[in-house]
């Protein structure tokens, strides 16, 4: 059953910084809009080893990281200009990183797709599932082809929808690597 929240309060324990005008949108049309927070783009890629197993990711750049800090590790945070834009080039992919989110055990996120907008405008995105129990920030992938013209984008603009379905018999949730990452 698809999950709506009763109340604004309800909406905030799963997205703390939501308004009202996104809830009405939530209540609407049945999916929630997460915001933009941060752009990484990459800088150290080309000269790091990233060593992936069961249990932990490494990445080797003169140094052992951990995995946990891969975005200030292979990536460089990029600072908006004083209009709160972020400057995305042509060819380049960046890590678009949400606003919080603490996703209940008993729901499930279905359907987490960038928004129409987004395709429009030729861009190529990619988010991974989200498992109930996920608490933090969500990493998405946004790839400017050659062809697609420079991008400026807004801090706090609505990047992703997500609708939940609600689950009877919830899981122990998530516990995995990048909890509260």
């Amino acid at each position: 059953m698809l999950y709506i929240p009763e109340t604004i309060e309800e909406a905030r324990k799963i997205i703390p910084n939501i308004d009202e005008k996104r809830y009405r949108k939530w209540r609407q049309d049945g999916a929630v809009e997460l915001t933009l927070e941060e752009v990484y783009e990459p800088t150290n890629t080309q000269k790091a080893t990233v060593i992936i197993n069961e249990d932990e990711i490494k990445i080797e750049l003169g140094e052992t990281h951990s995995g946990r800090q891969y975005l200030e590790t292979l990536y460089r945070r990029q600072q908006p200009d004083k209009d709160n834009y972020y400057h995305l080039q042509p060819g380049k992919y960046y890590i678009l990183v949400t606003e919080p989110v603490n996703i209940p055990t008993n729901l499930l996120p279905t359907d987490v797709n960038f928004r129409s907008t987004f395709h429009r405008l030729g861009l190529i995105g990619r988010i991974s599932n989200i498992d109930p129990g996920y608490s933090g920030k969500l990493h998405v992938l946004l790839y400017l082809t050659q062809y697609t013209p420079k991008t400026k984008i807004k801090r706090g603009t609505r990047i992703i929808q997500v609708r939940f379905l609600k689950i009877d018999n919830a899981p122990q949730g998530y516990q995995g690597y990048w909890k509260n990452v």
